[in-house]
Parts: structure tokens; C-alpha cells; sequence
């Protein structure tokens, strides 16, 4: 009768080991199915990135062109100047020179405005690239933090779940008995228990 309990045990003990070795899998099924979803997530994001980037080089390009734009007005008004200045030289009288005076500090004014709006806007693009990135570089690393973190939990609670469900199903030795039913389930050390359930999962 001692036998045929033992035995009983024994069939439980296995019977439980089943059922954990079946939950051990379907978690490993949804830590997969989360997983891929994660990495869609991270795909998503990387994309967005390129985009972004791709987005910023345009307007680069765009700025390049007004800077363009403002070194041929610059170098039209240079052209103004030097003509207004042998116009002045023609010019007799203190009308004349007052006149030329005024239109080369409008010019120089002017050139002054478009390269102090031109440097601007570069800045202003500069910091706007700067910021998408480092927003979506923090994203993705968060995003693959909680993924890590979130893998974790679920392999230790999986651990210790068998680890429970192990002990409670071995069958509880006598004082002057060893433990050799315990030996066969999950090795006679009990810190190694942990690690036999993970190798029969």
C-alpha cells in the first residue's frame, strides 16, 4: 500500500509536471506573439526615423536653395553698388552724394537682413533635427527596455511556478529515509531543482 501511494504520487507528480510544461509553452507562444509585435513596433519607429531624416535633408536642401537665393541677391546688390558708386562718381554736387550715401546703406541693410534671416533659419532646422532624433532614439531604447524587462518577469514567475508546483507534488520523506523519489524528479539538491525543471520544460 506504502508502494501503490508512492506510485500515486509519483503518476501526480508527473501529471503537474505536464500541466506546467504546457503553461511554460503557452507563454512562451505569447511572449513570442508580443515579442513580434514589439519588433513591428520597433520597425515603425525606425522607419519614422528614416522619414523624419529623410524630411530634414529636404528642408536642408530647401534652406541651401534659399541661401542661394540670398547670395545672388547679395552679389546683386554688390553689382547695384559698384554701379551706383561710378554713377557717383559722375554725380556732381552734395545732393547727389547724399543720395548715393543713402541707397548703399539700404543695400548693405538689406544684404545684412537676408543672410541674418537665411542663418536663422539654418539654426532653426539644425535644432528641429536634433530634437526628432534624440526623441526617437529615447522611444526605440524604451521600447525595447520594457520588452526586455516584460521577458524577464515572465521566465521568473514561469521558474518559480514549476519550482512550487514541483515541490508540493514530491512525496514527503520519513526521518530515516532518503529522498529518492525526490532525487528522480528534480535532483537531489534542492538549489538544483530550478534547473532540472527548465531542462525536462
Amino acid at each position: 500500500q506504502k508502494q501503490a501511494a508512492e506510485l500515486a504520487q509519483l503518476r501526480e507528480a508527473a501529471r503537474l509536471h505536464g500541466e506546467v510544461k504546457e503553461e511554460l509553452s503557452a507563454v512562451k507562444q505569447q511572449h513570442q506573439e508580443q515579442g513580434g509585435k514589439l519588433r513591428a513596433l520597433v520597425e515603425a519607429a525606425r522607419e519614422a526615423q528614416a522619414q523624419a531624416a529623410a524630411e530634414a535633408a529636404q528642408l536642408q536642401k530647401e534652406v541651401a536653395q534659399l541661401k542661394q537665393t540670398g547670395d545672388n541677391a547679395a552679389a546683386a546688390a554688390e553689382q547695384k553698388q559698384q554701379e551706383l558708386e561710378r554713377v557717383g562718381v559722375e554725380l556732381r554736387g552734395e545732393q547727389e552724394a547724399r543720395a548715393r550715401e543713402q541707397a548703399e546703406a539700404e543695400v548693405k541693410a538689406k544684404a545684412k537682413a537676408d543672410a541674418r534671416a537665411d542663418a536663422e533659419i539654418i539654426a532653426e532646422v539644425a535644432a528641429w533635427e536634433a530634437a526628432e532624433r534624440a526623441s526617437l532614439r529615447k522611444w526605440v531604447e524604451a521600447a525595447e527596455h520594457q520588452a526586455a524587462k516584460r521577458a524577464a518577469k515572465e521566465w521568473i514567475a514561469a521558474q518559480m511556478k514549476l519550482e512550487l508546483r514541483a515541490q508540493a507534488s514530491l512525496p514527503k520523506a520519513s526521518s530515516g529515509q532518503t529522498a529518492k523519489g525526490r532525487t528522480d524528479v528534480g535532483g537531489g539538491n534542492p538549489s538544483k531543482r530550478s534547473a532540472g525543471g527548465v531542462e525536462a520544460a
